[in-house]
């Protein structure tokens, strides 16, 4: 029963990652952000909202991968199902946070 320690780093890479962009941290730009066609071709403002609603979403994919990882040892077996599960939830939880924000970025 051991804490998966590569993805619990993915975790906390993701939940550093995404706070730049909840606090409005990062200007318009081709390389750092969510990148929508609303974001991209709008004001700043627009840019600035679709990344907070982003960043948001993200430290929270983030939060729950960390608590999957520090709760499911107690309750699955082995450590490869551990990591299996807990892949499972940090790769549904970005996927599901991007979405997110790519509809609320139309």
């Amino acid at each position: 029963m051991r804490v998966p320690i590569p993805i619990v780093i993915a975790a906390i890479v993701v939940v550093l990652v995404s706070l730049p962009l909840a606090f409005k941290k990062i200007p318009k730009n081709n390389f750092y952000g969510i990148r929508t066609s609303r974001a991209m071709s709008g004001s700043s403002e627009q840019w600035y909202a679709v990344n907070q609603t982003g960043g948001y979403a993200l430290a929270i994919a983030g939060v729950i991968t960390l608590l999957s990882c520090l709760i499911a040892p107690r309750f699955l077996g082995d450590s490869h199902t551990v990591t299996l599960f807990c892949t499972g939830v940090l790769v549904a939880s970005v996927l599901i946070s991007l979405g997110i924000s790519s509809v609320i970025g139309r």
